[in-house]
């Protein structure tokens, strides 16, 4: 979703395709990018970054992987340089595939603080709807904001924007 946002908004067609992958090699504020939707199963998408990696000749400090994460609250992102996959199958096949841990990533939260989940693979196949949607979408925009961050002014100046958390003043609380 955070992809194709950010498509509708620079005016860009993922149309390219080659083996499982969807592609486009196109310029972002003066960047050049290669936008890439993997179209293999989730737990296998390792397989395309590697084929990107390959063709284009990427270190995996130029990848910025996007994906959902269930232990972050809905509609909150995380930017982060490096780490574990987490419980997320389809990062641990791209750091896999990469044979690294060092590669950027934007996390979108789908964490429902009201929902206690039992199965994550059905969990997270659930079509969404109504409010839940609505927040994941608040969720999805701050991320294609943040990739736009990233390709203007870094990965830096990004996490420094973007993974702030708000503390509500005593005061601000009282007021209300």
């Amino acid at each position: 979703m955070c992809l194709d946002k950010l498509c509708e908004e620079e005016n860009i067609v993922i149309n390219k395709k080659y083996k499982d992958i969807l592609y486009a090699e196109t310029r972002i504020s003066g960047s050049d990018v290669v936008l890439v939707k993997p179209m293999t199963f989730m737990n296998e998408s390792g397989r395309a970054v590697s084929f990107i990696k390959k063709s284009f000749e990427l270190e995996n400090r130029d990848f910025l992987i996007i994906y959902d994460d269930i232990d972050i609250p809905v509609s909150e992102i995380k930017i982060k340089e490096r780490g574990n996959a987490g419980t997320h199958k389809g990062m641990k096949s791209v750091l896999n595939h990469l044979g690294s841990n060092n590669v950027p990533r934007v996390k979108i939260g789908i964490k429902n603080p009201d929902y206690k989940v039992r199965d994550i693979v059905r969990y997270v196949l659930t079509p969404l709807k109504g409010k839940y949607l609505e927040e994941l979408l608040i969720g999805v925009y701050k991320a294609k904001d943040s990739v736009m961050e990233i390709i203007k002014n870094g990965l830096t100046n990004a996490m420094n924007k973007y993974n702030r958390r708000v503390k509500l003043l005593a005061s601000d609380t009282e007021a209300e």
